[in-house]
């Protein structure tokens, strides 16, 4: 991922954010870890979607909110629900 994508807070100098960088770089690599799992080459990898029912629960979602907001400084998009192909999709009538 590139380290102009990493999730920085607003208030975060150039130096917190190359720590950070590097801290995740470490710890997304396996660098420091006692084994790796080779799944296969990245192009052939795929993510399974997020279960509909885990962010429709609105007391579960509050939390993850919150979370995120102290993490990162900011909410989840509603992009997480709208692009996960598993979501319930609901017409309404005009």
């Amino acid at each position: 991922m590139p380290r102009a994508l990493l999730p920085y807070r607003p208030s975060m100098s150039d130096e917190q954010k190359t720590q950070l960088a590097e801290i995740l770089e470490r710890m997304l690599s396996g660098v420091d870890g006692d084994a790796l799992l080779f799944l296969g080459k990245a192009e052939t990898l795929t993510r399974t979607p997020m279960e509909p029912s885990i962010y429709l629960d609105l007391n579960y979602r509050r939390e993850i909110e919150r979370r995120q907001k102290i993490a990162f400084g900011e909410s989840l998009t509603d992009s997480t629900v709208k692009d996960n192909p598993v979501s319930p999709n609901y017409i309404h009538p005009r």
